[in-house]
Protein backbone atom coordinates (compact mmCIF):
# COMPACT_ATOMS: atom_id res chain seq x y z
CA UNK A 1 0.00 0.00 0.00
CA UNK A 2 1.52 3.47 -0.80
CA UNK A 3 1.15 5.97 1.71
CA UNK A 4 0.52 9.95 0.35
CA UNK A 5 0.93 12.48 2.52
CA UNK A 6 -1.83 15.99 1.70
CA UNK A 7 -1.84 19.36 3.34
CA UNK A 8 -5.70 20.38 2.50
CA UNK A 9 -4.78 24.29 3.13
CA UNK A 10 -6.59 27.67 2.60
CA UNK A 11 -6.65 27.83 -1.59
CA UNK A 12 -4.23 25.30 -2.42
CA UNK A 13 -4.02 21.27 -1.71
CA UNK A 14 -0.29 19.87 -1.51
CA UNK A 15 0.36 16.22 -1.66
CA UNK A 16 3.50 14.30 -1.16
CA UNK A 17 5.24 11.21 -0.65
CA UNK A 18 7.79 9.82 1.60
CA UNK A 19 11.44 8.97 -0.25
CA UNK A 20 14.71 7.82 1.76
CA UNK A 21 14.34 10.67 4.42
CA UNK A 22 12.85 13.03 1.88
CA UNK A 23 10.21 14.13 0.37
CA UNK A 24 8.57 13.78 -3.10
CA UNK A 25 6.46 16.88 -3.94
CA UNK A 26 3.03 14.61 -6.37
CA UNK A 27 1.00 17.45 -6.25
CA UNK A 28 0.51 21.69 -5.82
CA UNK A 29 -2.90 23.25 -6.77
CA UNK A 30 -6.16 24.29 -6.32
CA UNK A 31 -8.41 22.05 -4.46
CA UNK A 32 -10.47 22.08 -7.97
CA UNK A 33 -7.72 20.77 -9.77
CA UNK A 34 -6.82 18.19 -6.55
CA UNK A 35 -9.94 16.32 -6.88
CA UNK A 36 -9.20 15.19 -10.84
CA UNK A 37 -5.99 14.81 -9.76
CA UNK A 38 -6.94 12.42 -6.88
CA UNK A 39 -9.71 10.72 -9.00
CA UNK A 40 -6.98 9.80 -11.25
CA UNK A 41 -4.70 8.48 -8.08
CA UNK A 42 -7.16 6.68 -6.31
CA UNK A 43 -8.50 4.51 -9.50
CA UNK A 44 -5.07 3.46 -10.78
CA UNK A 45 -4.29 2.67 -7.12
CA UNK A 46 -7.09 1.32 -5.32
CA UNK A 47 -5.37 0.85 -2.26
CA UNK A 48 -3.53 4.15 -1.68
CA UNK A 49 -4.45 5.89 1.56
CA UNK A 50 -3.89 9.94 2.06
CA UNK A 51 -2.87 11.28 5.58
CA UNK A 52 -3.74 14.50 5.92
CA UNK A 53 -4.86 17.26 8.42
CA UNK A 54 -6.69 20.48 7.53
CA UNK A 55 -8.53 23.51 9.04
CA UNK A 56 -10.65 22.89 5.67
CA UNK A 57 -13.43 20.55 6.81
CA UNK A 58 -15.76 21.89 3.99
CA UNK A 59 -13.04 20.07 1.28
CA UNK A 60 -12.50 17.01 3.26
CA UNK A 61 -15.77 16.29 3.71
CA UNK A 62 -16.65 16.67 -0.15
CA UNK A 63 -13.52 14.32 -0.81
CA UNK A 64 -14.42 11.42 1.60
CA UNK A 65 -17.67 11.75 -0.11
CA UNK A 66 -16.54 11.42 -3.79
CA UNK A 67 -13.60 8.76 -2.97
CA UNK A 68 -14.91 7.48 0.37
CA UNK A 69 -13.59 7.97 3.52
CA UNK A 70 -11.52 4.74 3.62
CA UNK A 71 -9.07 6.41 1.69
CA UNK A 72 -7.96 9.32 4.36
CA UNK A 73 -6.38 8.73 7.60
CA UNK A 74 -7.17 12.20 9.02
CA UNK A 75 -5.21 13.99 11.94
CA UNK A 76 -6.80 15.86 13.84
CA UNK A 77 -6.98 17.55 17.88
CA UNK A 78 -7.84 14.05 19.50
CA UNK A 79 -4.35 12.99 18.01
CA UNK A 80 -2.32 15.37 19.66
CA UNK A 81 -0.87 13.22 23.34
CA UNK A 82 -2.84 14.69 26.44
CA UNK A 83 -0.08 17.58 28.05
CA UNK A 84 1.34 18.39 24.62
CA UNK A 85 -0.44 21.72 23.87
CA UNK A 86 -0.17 24.70 26.31
CA UNK A 87 -2.93 26.79 24.64
CA UNK A 88 -6.67 28.10 25.99
CA UNK A 89 -8.38 27.15 23.39
CA UNK A 90 -7.50 23.46 21.35
CA UNK A 91 -10.69 23.59 19.65
CA UNK A 92 -9.81 26.35 17.71
CA UNK A 93 -6.46 25.56 16.94
CA UNK A 94 -5.57 25.01 13.20
CA UNK A 95 -3.47 22.04 12.74
CA UNK A 96 -1.35 23.39 10.54
CA UNK A 97 0.44 25.39 12.97
CA UNK A 98 0.87 22.52 15.60
CA UNK A 99 2.37 19.85 12.51
CA UNK A 100 4.47 22.36 11.52
CA UNK A 101 6.06 23.01 15.33
CA UNK A 102 5.89 19.23 15.60
CA UNK A 103 8.09 18.99 12.30
CA UNK A 104 10.72 21.85 13.27
CA UNK A 105 11.27 19.98 17.04
CA UNK A 106 11.80 16.53 15.40
CA UNK A 107 14.72 18.13 13.34
CA UNK A 108 16.15 20.18 16.17
CA UNK A 109 14.93 18.33 19.26
CA UNK A 110 14.79 21.76 20.90
CA UNK A 111 12.63 24.89 21.50
CA UNK A 112 11.91 26.60 18.46
CA UNK A 113 9.84 28.82 16.57
CA UNK A 114 8.34 28.38 13.33
CA UNK A 115 7.34 30.93 10.85
CA UNK A 116 4.57 29.39 8.64
CA UNK A 117 4.13 32.20 5.23
CA UNK A 118 1.14 31.18 3.57
CA UNK A 119 -2.39 33.18 3.01
CA UNK A 120 -1.47 34.16 6.95
CA UNK A 121 1.66 34.38 8.52
CA UNK A 122 1.64 32.43 11.76
CA UNK A 123 4.59 33.10 13.85
CA UNK A 124 4.65 30.03 16.68
CA UNK A 125 6.45 28.14 19.39
CA UNK A 126 7.41 24.86 20.84
CA UNK A 127 9.10 23.72 23.65
CA UNK A 128 12.13 21.59 24.44
CA UNK A 129 9.76 19.50 25.66
CA UNK A 130 7.82 19.20 22.40
CA UNK A 131 4.91 21.39 24.03
CA UNK A 132 2.96 23.74 21.84
CA UNK A 133 3.09 27.26 23.04
CA UNK A 134 0.77 29.20 20.47
CA UNK A 135 1.74 32.30 19.04
CA UNK A 136 1.18 34.93 16.18
CA UNK A 137 -2.12 34.60 13.22
CA UNK A 138 -1.09 37.93 10.82
CA UNK A 139 -2.57 38.38 7.35
CA UNK A 140 0.20 37.33 4.55
CA UNK A 141 1.90 39.45 1.95
CA UNK A 142 -0.66 38.77 -0.66
CA UNK A 143 -3.60 39.47 1.53
CA UNK A 144 -2.08 42.84 2.73
CA UNK A 145 -1.88 43.94 -0.91
CA UNK A 146 -5.22 42.96 -1.77
CA UNK A 147 -6.28 44.62 1.30
CA UNK A 148 -4.41 47.96 0.17
CA UNK A 149 -5.90 47.24 -3.62
CA UNK A 150 -9.35 46.97 -2.52
CA UNK A 151 -9.58 49.96 -0.37
CA UNK A 152 -7.24 52.08 -1.84
CA UNK A 153 -7.41 50.84 -5.88
CA UNK A 154 -5.51 54.26 -6.99
CA UNK A 155 -2.14 53.26 -5.35
CA UNK A 156 0.03 51.64 -7.62
CA UNK A 157 1.35 48.04 -7.39
CA UNK A 158 4.56 47.72 -5.37
CA UNK A 159 7.38 45.19 -5.61
CA UNK A 160 7.64 43.20 -2.56
CA UNK A 161 10.94 44.58 -1.15
CA UNK A 162 12.50 47.17 1.40
CA UNK A 163 13.76 50.01 -0.40
CA UNK A 164 17.12 51.00 0.00
CA UNK A 165 16.63 54.54 1.76
CA UNK A 166 14.28 55.69 4.95
CA UNK A 167 11.77 57.41 4.56
CA UNK A 168 10.08 55.98 1.77
CA UNK A 169 10.89 59.00 -0.83
CA UNK A 170 7.67 57.98 -3.44
CA UNK A 171 4.31 56.60 -3.64
CA UNK A 172 5.60 53.36 -4.22
CA UNK A 173 8.75 53.24 -2.08
CA UNK A 174 6.08 54.18 0.89
CA UNK A 175 3.83 51.33 0.24
CA UNK A 176 7.23 49.26 0.33
CA UNK A 177 7.40 50.23 3.26
CA UNK A 178 4.23 49.54 4.32
CA UNK A 179 3.89 46.39 3.32
CA UNK A 180 7.22 44.45 3.23
CA UNK A 181 8.65 46.50 5.97
CA UNK A 182 5.33 46.38 8.39
CA UNK A 183 5.93 42.19 7.90
CA UNK A 184 9.70 42.55 8.65
CA UNK A 185 9.47 44.97 11.57
CA UNK A 186 6.65 42.42 13.14
CA UNK A 187 8.91 39.23 12.35
CA UNK A 188 11.33 40.99 14.10
CA UNK A 189 9.46 41.88 17.19
CA UNK A 190 7.72 38.18 17.24
CA UNK A 191 11.50 36.56 17.71
CA UNK A 192 12.67 39.44 19.85
CA UNK A 193 9.39 38.90 22.33
CA UNK A 194 9.98 34.72 21.99
CA UNK A 195 13.92 34.80 23.01
CA UNK A 196 12.65 36.95 26.16
CA UNK A 197 10.49 34.87 26.89
CA UNK A 198 12.65 31.43 26.93
CA UNK A 199 15.63 30.76 28.51
CA UNK A 200 17.06 28.06 25.97
CA UNK A 201 18.75 28.70 22.89
CA UNK A 202 15.64 28.96 20.22
CA UNK A 203 15.98 27.35 16.48
CA UNK A 204 14.22 29.41 13.66
CA UNK A 205 12.56 27.83 11.10
CA UNK A 206 11.16 29.01 7.88
CA UNK A 207 8.06 27.06 5.75
CA UNK A 208 5.22 27.82 4.06
CA UNK A 209 4.65 28.51 0.33
CA UNK A 210 5.30 32.18 0.18
CA UNK A 211 8.42 31.42 2.42
CA UNK A 212 10.58 32.64 -0.59
CA UNK A 213 9.69 36.02 0.00
CA UNK A 214 8.98 36.39 3.85
CA UNK A 215 12.63 35.04 3.49
CA UNK A 216 14.57 37.37 2.50
CA UNK A 217 12.81 39.75 5.75
CA UNK A 218 14.21 38.24 8.02
CA UNK A 219 18.15 38.95 9.58
CA UNK A 220 20.67 36.92 8.13
CA UNK A 221 22.02 36.47 11.43
CA UNK A 222 19.63 34.77 13.06
CA UNK A 223 20.55 31.51 11.04
CA UNK A 224 16.52 30.81 9.82
CA UNK A 225 16.62 27.38 8.53
CA UNK A 226 14.40 27.11 5.22
CA UNK A 227 11.97 23.67 5.48
CA UNK A 228 9.13 23.94 2.53
CA UNK A 229 7.96 20.06 4.30
CA UNK A 230 8.32 21.53 7.67
CA UNK A 231 4.45 20.32 8.02
CA UNK A 232 4.89 16.99 6.74
CA UNK A 233 7.34 16.24 9.29
CA UNK A 234 5.34 16.76 12.07
CA UNK A 235 2.23 14.79 10.22
CA UNK A 236 4.93 11.68 9.63
CA UNK A 237 5.78 11.90 12.75
CA UNK A 238 2.24 12.08 14.31
CA UNK A 239 1.09 9.37 12.45
CA UNK A 240 3.39 7.07 13.04
CA UNK A 241 3.21 7.55 17.02
CA UNK A 242 -0.73 6.32 16.49
CA UNK A 243 0.32 3.50 14.63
Amino acid sequence: MKTYYADIGNTKMKVVQRVGEGWDLVMNSTHEEAFSFLAELLSSENDAEIVTATVRTDILRGLESKFGSLHFKVLDRRNIPVGMLNYDTPETLGMDRYLTARGAYKIANKTSIVIDAGTAITVDMIDDGGIFHGGVIMPGVDLLNQILKLRLPELPDPPFDIPLIWPGKSTLESIQWGVAGMVSAALRNYIHLYRESSNNRINLFLTGGDAGRVGKLIDPDLKCRLKPFLLFDGMLDLFQQGQ
